[in-house]
């Protein structure tokens, strides 16, 4: 038998949700959570951070002007996570 599972393309809604979510200098911050839409398309990423992070907070919620890049991974600009 054969599954054949639907691609979504990297960008989109369905295909951002449960991607790893790295810093340009490399760094895992956690997994995209869920999408914020705003009047234009994405305006947020809502983040799921790793356990790693000694933060209080479980997320992020990052503006998407934030993305560099989205394809197999989402690369976001240097923040700091407290």
């Amino acid at each position: 038998l054969f599954f054949r599972f639907k691609k979504y393309p990297s960008n989109s809604i369905k295909g951002l949700v449960k991607k790893k979510v790295y810093s340009e200098n490399g760094r895992y911050i956690g997994k995209v959570d869920d999408v914020i839409l705003g009047e234009n398309g994405i305006e947020k990423l809502k983040i799921k951070l790793d356990k790693k992070h000694k933060s209080k907070s479980k997320g992020l919620l990052i503006p998407y002007n934030h993305v560099k890049s989205a394809g197999e991974i989402v690369i976001i600009s240097d923040i700091d996570i407290h």
